[in-house]
Formats: structure tokens, sequence, C-alpha cells
């Protein structure tokens, strides 16, 4: 942020941080019995990592933890905040089972 101007800089890390929270929260709001979100960021070499949490790094990342959609090993990325790619489906699941929670950290730093 500007130390002048408390606006947010639609530049950095943590204003397209805000947007992506605000798409998950959004449609969270809008699932029906028997349904959950699951949240995607693909990455570069073609890995996908199955979103638990999102943070910022200001002014360039949005840190993304939770696990890799093929081996399910635990995945910490730094994705740059100009080309991060989100997949927002809605998936079925059974009713006993508890929905997944996407955390919010904000501010990784």
């Amino acid at each position: 942020m500007d130390p002048i101007n408390d606006d947010p800089d639609p530049l950095d890390a943590h204003f397209v941080y805000n947007r992506i929270q605000e798409h998950i929260s959004d449609d969270a709001l809008r699932l029906e019995v028997g349904q959950d979100l699951l949240v995607i960021v693909p990455l570069p070499d073609g890995s996908r990592v199955i979103v638990q949490t999102l943070a910022y790094d200001d002014p360039n990342f949005i840190v993304v933890f939770g696990e890799d959609s093929l081996t399910r090993v635990s995945v910490h990325a730094l994705v740059p905040h100009t080309s991060i790619h989100v997949l927002i489906s809605t998936i079925a699941i059974d009713q006993k089972e508890p929905r997944r929670e996407i955390g919010f950290r904000g501010s990784a730093s």
C-alpha cells in the first residue's frame, strides 16, 4: 500500500487474495446439502494443488497450502499474483461427510 494513501493497491497480492476469498466464500454460501467445494490451483508444470489454505505475501505472491492432486503430497507453493488461476468446483459428497474448510491466513509475512 502507498504509505500516504490507505486505498488498496490493485497491483499488490493482497488485492487479488481478497477477490479470490470473496469468490470462494460466495460459492460456499450457495452450497446445498450433499455438496462441497473443490478448490484447485493449477501450476505451470501441469501439477494441480488441492487448496486447503491461502495467504498472500505482498507485493507479488499468493501462497497456496494444500496437497498435490495426484500424489497427495503436502504442497506449499508461491504463485505470482499476476498469473494465478483458481478453479472452484461444486462436488457431491456424502451428506454425513463434513465439508472441507478453505482457510484464509491473510498475510503470510
